[in-house]
């Protein structure tokens, strides 16, 4: 499953409040969770690649959507009392999609052994970010769902 397992983020078409504005956790969950959310559909929407000549484009189309998902869940202010575990978080989000923009290269190259590799590999990221998300009491983030 080399880039599903990637997708830990989300997106959202509610406003969110402006940077620097606080938010509580909870409304900071709610907005991260519909975030990872919309990103969740999106890879789905992509279906699995038939085949590994199919795979750099679907790993490419993945890394946008996770790029996104980075960059709509970095868009939140933090909540009072969670700055600390939330910039950890967007570190790791940036960590995530090295990696997944990493496996875009990998799956151009068309070794099944080398993407395996890569994505064994790089793991880490993707796990870490799950936790740091759970710790912040997300449930779609964190895998959750």
């Amino acid at each position: 499953m080399p880039l599903v397992l990637l997708a830990a983020g989300c997106g959202d078409s509610k406003k969110t409040p402006s940077a620097g504005q606080a938010l509580t956790r909870a409304s900071f969950v709610q907005q991260a969770d519909a975030v990872c959310q919309k990103a969740d559909d999106a890879v789905k929407e992509l279906g699995q690649p038939n085949g590994l000549a199919d795979l750099p484009a679907y790993a490419k189309k993945a890394a946008a959507i996770v790029g996104r998902e980075r960059d709509d869940l970095k868009a939140l202010p933090a909540p009072v009392g969670d700055e600390v575990l939330v910039k950890e978080l967007r570190t790791t989000l940036d960590d995530v999609v090295r990696v997944a923009n990493g496996l875009v290269k990998v799956a151009a190259g068309g070794d099944p052994a080398a993407i395996n590799d890569y994505v064994k590999q790089n793991r880490a990221a993707d796990v870490r970010a799950k936790a740091l998300a759970k710790q912040l009491g997300t449930r779609v983030c964190a895998g959750a769902e």
